[in-house]
Order: structure tokens, then C-alpha cells, then sequence
């Protein structure tokens, strides 16, 4: 992408698109309009909640490159969020010499304070990777930093990171991602990580995790793809041994909860003389690398999907599309089971998981349909309430529609 021939190629291309766009009479007048929903100070600010403290990322005209800003819990439930800046993405085009956007921002969720900052040049799936301590409103001196690269790197503890490195050509997979997966811990070099995993040569990408459980034992996993539809998932053992763990190749983690693995399958698994439907969510137990038990949860109709799973202290959540309109379902940890829950009435339309605050069981979700504005709410599991925390502005009169 960066040979000179390449990028000449891009700049024409970019440029005869852009003559045919600006074209046309409706072109202004529909980039001003976008420009000003994006732009409307009365847009819902979706947060990231860390103890009962409000993170959002907001960009306006005097900050086209956005800043981080934090607000009490308490305000931004009043209606009137008193935020405080925390940094300002456009400082790190000098700190780090480059013009970089901001991808992320991951918490260390025990303690959020500290954080790490993915900054990306101009746009590109490689990013440099800082650690930020939030409430003193600097970078950790050194930290947890990382030169360019597509890198993946997760918090293990806050004292040590796992990193998948992808700043040197050593380093990747033919397909240009990670293949290798290294844990560091606070004060080491890089050269005095502890080498965790090295994917085949054949592989595609790794990236390694940790799943933190508010009613046990954390976890460490790995995922190795060997295309974009097959992987093989390991968990790593305290000593750092990678055991694999036998799941269906296609078959997608998306939680851990009370020692269990909750599995999202793609094709139908046969194990112990049990079948499990393709499209099911099962949970199934975790001990040391070896699967136990397991329990069919949900296995979707023909007019259903589903769009995401969370997971709270107690509670594993489906965000199904059921015959186009969202809907939710919950399951409860009692008797040596996964239970079923009644939930309190839903909005009708689409509905999206934005948030769970980690240890707790309030979940927040953004819902909408054609002719209702879109609205954030708050569902408290623990009481099964729902309740409303944010309205959009209406943008039309829909009485009668």
C-alpha cells in the first residue's frame, strides 16, 4: 500500500470520485445536513460506565479529532452530565509524531483508571498502542507502549499485558496479522517476555484475552485462525501452556460466566452422545482445558438470529432479531441450571447491547423503530427494571404514522 505507484493510483481514483460527488446539485446539501446530526450537541452520548463514572469520546468543531471526557454516573442519570476533559486525541499527533485518530480506549476494568490508548494514522488498521493513567491525566511513564503495527494487545492484570506484536515482518502471518502471542509484565522489556504461542505457518491471525469472573476464577484464552471462519481456541494454564479446547472450529466464544464457557455455534456439534443444533448458544463447563457438561440455551427458529450475547455478575443475555424486531432473552445460574428469566417489557424496533458495567447486572441498551426516536435505556436486572435514560431529539411530527 505505501509503493509510491500505489498510492498515486489512490490519490486519482480519490479524486475522480470525489468530481462525480460534488456534482450534483443535492451533494452540499445532504454532506451539511450529515454534518449537523453528526454535529448536534442534543446526539445521545453512549458511554462506557467504570464505577459509577460515565467515559465518553466526543468530537465537535473545536475538536474535530475528539477528546475523552468523564462524567459522575449520578449527572449524566440527571439529564445534566458535568464532564471533565481527560486528553485531547490531537495531542498525540506531536507526543507521537504521526497524525493518529483514536481507535480505542480499553479500561482495566478492576481498576479503570488506567487504560490503554489505540492511535491510528490516518485511518490504517495499524495503531500504536499507549497506556494512560486517567486520573492523573498522563501517560504512564514507561508503561505499556507499542510502536506501530497490527498489534493486539489485551490487559491480563494490571501489572501485565498479553501482546500479540505485529511491528516487524518476523512477527506475521501472510495475511499481515499477528501469529505470535507473548506475555509482559509491568517493568519488563519486550525481550524479556515470556513467549506464550507461535502460530503454523499456514495461519491467518492470534490474539489472546483474559475473561475476568465475578463469581470465580479468571481465565486466559487464545484464539488461532486459520482462515476467517475457522479457529482453534486454547486456554492458557498458569504456567503459560496453551491446552486446546475441543469446540467446533467454527464455533464462536462470547462469554464466561460461573466457570462456563458460553458458545455461539455456527454448524451442529456432536459430543457425548448429545447433538447441538447449528445457530445454538450453549453453555458449557471449563476445568483446566477440558470441557465439560454443557447446555443448549437457545437454538434459534428460522425467523430468528442472533445479533450479540452479554454477560453480567449473574446473568447470561441473548440480543435477538426476531422476525426483524429485536428482542431479549436472559438466563439465570439456579439449582445446578441455566433458568430462564422473564424480562420487563421491551421497546418494539431494533435493539442494541451498548454497555455492561463490569460486576454489577444493569445492562444498557439503545432501541428505535421508524417512527420512534432512538433512546437509551437502563435494565437492572436485579429488580428487572427498565427504564429510560436518554431520548433523541424527534425529527419529525409521527402522530398518526
Amino acid at each position: 500500500l505505501a509503493a509510491p505507484a500505489t498510492q498515486q493510483f489512490i490519490a486519482q481514483e480519490h479524486a475522480a470520485t470525489l468530481a462525480r460527488f460534488c456534482q450534483s446539485p443535492e451533494y452540499a446539501a445532504l454532506r451539511d445536513a450529515i454534518l449537523a446530526q453528526l454535529q448536534d450537541e442534543r446526539q445521545i452520548p453512549f458511554c462506557q460506565e467504570h464505577r459509577a463514572r460515565m467515559y465518553h469520546f466526543h468530537q465537535s468543531p473545536e475538536f474535530p479529532k475528539g477528546v475523552y471526557r468523564v462524567c459522575t454516573a449520578a449527572s449524566y442519570r440527571a439529564g445534566l452530565p458535568e464532564w471533565q476533559t481527560l486528553f485531547s486525541v490531537a495531542d498525540f499527533d506531536e507526543i507521537l509524531g504521526d497524525d493518529v485518530y483514536l481507535d480505542g480506549v480499553s479500561h482495566y476494568v478492576e481498576q479503570p483508571e488506567i487504560a490503554l490508548l489505540t492511535l491510528s494514522p490516518a485511518g490504517s488498521d495499524a495503531a500504536y498502542t499507549v497506556e494512560f493513567n486517567l486520573a492523573t491525566r498522563q501517560i504512564v511513564p514507561n508503561g505499556f507502549h507499542f510502536p506501530l503495527g497490527k498489534n493486539h494487545i489485551a490487559w491480563r492484570d494490571e501489572n501485565s499485558v498479553w501482546v500479540c506484536p505485529a511491528w516487524d515482518e518476523r512477527q506475521l502471518t501472510p495475511s499481515g496479522y499477528p501469529r505470535e502471542v507473548w506475555l509482559l509484565r509491568r517493568g519488563q522489556t519486550f525481550d524479556e517476555a515470556q513467549a506464550i504461542f507461535r502460530q503454523p505457518e499456514n495461519g491467518v491471525m492470534v490474539h489472546a484475552w483474559r475473561y475476568l469472573d465475578p463469581q470465580g476464577a479468571p481465565i486466559d484464552l487464545i484464539e488461532s485462525a486459520t482462515s476467517f471462519f475457522q479457529k482453534t481456541y486454547y486456554q492458557i494454564s498458569k504456567t503459560g501452556e496453551p491446552q486446546p479446547l475441543a469446540l467446533p472450529s467454527d464455533a464462536d466464544i462470547a462469554g464466561y460466566i460461573a466457570g462456563q464457557l458460553v458458545v455461539q455455534l455456527k454448524s451442529a456439534w456432536h459430543r457425548a452422545n448429545q447433538s447441538y443444533p447449528a445457530g445454538s448458544l450453549i453453555a458449557v463447563k471449563l476445568n483446566k482445558g477440558t470441557l465439560g457438561a454443557a447446555q443448549c440455551l437457545l437454538t434459534p427458529n428460522a425467523q430468528q438470529a442472533i445479533e450479540s450475547v452479554e454477560t453480567t455478575r449473574r446473568y447470561i443475555i441473548a440480543n435477538l432479531l426476531d422476525n426483524v424486531s429485536g428482542s431479549l432473552k436472559a438466563w439465570q445460574w439456579q439449582n445446578g441450571a441455566w433458568q430462564a428469566v422473564a424480562l420487563p417489557s421491551l421497546p418494539q424496533g431494533a435493539i442494541e447491547l451498548t454497555d455492561q458495567p463490569w460486576g454489577g447486572d444493569v445492562l444498557y441498551l439503545a432501541a428505535s423503530d421508524f417512527t420512534t426516536p432512538l433512546t437509551l435505556y437502563a435494565l437492572d436486572l436485579s429488580v428487572m427494571e427498565l427504564s429510560v435514560m436518554r431520548r433523541q431529539v424527534a425529527q419529525f411530527n409521527a402522530e398518526g404514522i
